[in-house]
């Protein structure tokens, strides 16, 4: 079996053919259309602009690439901050205060959803769905187990448009342990193996140890006591789907669900049997679990333009600027797609920014082949 290094560095080599065919037949694919780029925008104060400006945004030059269903039903790579604009200012007071015995999952939950509000108004909108999708699949799965626990103590509680489902709950966010500490309560009675597996995998998430609340705690918890917590959690949940409802990024139970290697991994193992839809998709992973480290990015924007899809790209390096728009792998990919889009200027522009800060070791041929070509 291929060593993860050894497979990295096969993967990459893949990838930089592709590219360089890529590369040298981008400006033909736009021959047939009399479209002039526009030369950037502002947004929030920064004065880099966006690749995107140069890439078409109704999806009608795509690859037929798979969407994927966030944010009622859009692709993650179509959703911007313009969606928000009616809901946000309303929004961002949204405070979870269970009180005793939640403090370390309240504090999380209003870190992270700080953390999407923030970021959405800059318009990087990957952190940002990390943010509202680890806030929101807290808060269901919590509010999902507080349910059950009424139910089993013969309370009813109505749970109209809300998820009621582990599968779905899962599939809300890749980075929140909660969902497996949660579920292992609700099937502990019937089957013991399987909690103490949830709860082994909840494990891998540093976080459990200070967000999680205790579960005998929310077990010895009253009805009345059970009813005030689950109305509250409801009340936050309506909010944040307000927000941002459907959010699913496929996540699902998995030990190495969490991490962003894995998922790395995984794209690399899909790029060496040549699919490239499969990678797609769990490089989507890749920065959904690492939105803060601007590698994930670049890697992003590297599949993507590999697999022929210069509009995904884009996309993953306008984020990528927006969180450090003087990082030279970043940088060298927005002169690639401003450079496949006849924007030479810009191209330039990227290019001279990439030299200067420097660019990782795999994506050096890539810069020589960029300085001969603009």
């Amino acid at each position: 079996m291929m060593g993860g290094a050894e497979l990295k560095k096969r993967v990459f080599a893949i990838l930089l053919i592709l590219l360089s065919l890529l590369l040298f037949t981008a400006c033909l694919k736009k021959e047939n259309t009399d479209k002039t780029p526009d030369q950037g925008t502002e947004a929030d104060g920064n004065q880099n602009s966006s690749v995107n400006d140069s890439v078409k945004q109704d999806g009608s030059d795509s690859n037929n690439t798979e969407k994927y269903d966030l944010f009622g039903g859009k692709a993650l790579t179509e959703v911007s901050s313009d969606d928000f604009v009616n809901t946000i200012d309303t929004l961002k007071s949204n405070v979870l205060d269970l009180g005793k015995g939640f403090e370390g999952f309240d504090a999380e939950v209003n870190k992270m959803y700080k953390t999407g509000v923030d970021y959405l108004k800059i318009g990087a909108m990957i952190p940002a769905v990390y943010g509202f999708t680890f806030a929101e699949g807290s808060v269901s799965s919590l509010r999902y187990a507080v349910g059950l626990l009424l139910s089993e103590k013969g309370v009813t509680v109505s749970s109209d448009g809300l998820i009621c489902n582990w599968d779905e709950i899962y599939g809300i966010s890749l980075t929140t342990p909660v969902p497996y500490y949660m579920e292992a309560i609700s099937v502990e009675k019937t089957d013991k193996g399987q909690a103490d597996t949830l709860k082994e995998y909840g494990a891998e998430n540093p976080l459990s140890k200070t967000m999680v609340p205790d579960t005998e705690m929310l077990k010895g918890l009253s009805a009345d006591e059970l009813k005030t917590i689950y109305d509250m959690l409801v009340q936050y949940e309506n909010k944040l789907y307000e927000l941002c409802k459907n959010v699913p990024v496929k996540g699902k139970r998995s030990k190495n669900g969490f991490s962003s290697e894995y998922h790395m991994l995984a794209t690399m193992w899909y790029i060496e049997q040549e699919n490239f839809g499969g990678a797609s998709e769990t490089v989507e992973k890749v920065v959904l679990t690492a939105p803060f480290v601007t590698d994930s990015y670049s890697f992003a924007a590297y599949v993507n333009l590999a697999a022929g899809d210069v509009e995904k790209a884009a996309f993953y390096v306008n984020n990528g600027l927006l969180l450090d728009d003087m990082n030279g792998d970043i940088n060298l990919f927005a002169s690639v797609i401003a450079y496949g889009t006849k924007d030479t200027a810009k191209a330039k522009d990227y290019l001279e920014k990439a030299k200067k800060a420097g660019v990782s070791e795999h994506y050096s041929d890539m810069l020589k082949k960029m300085e001969t070509a603009v």
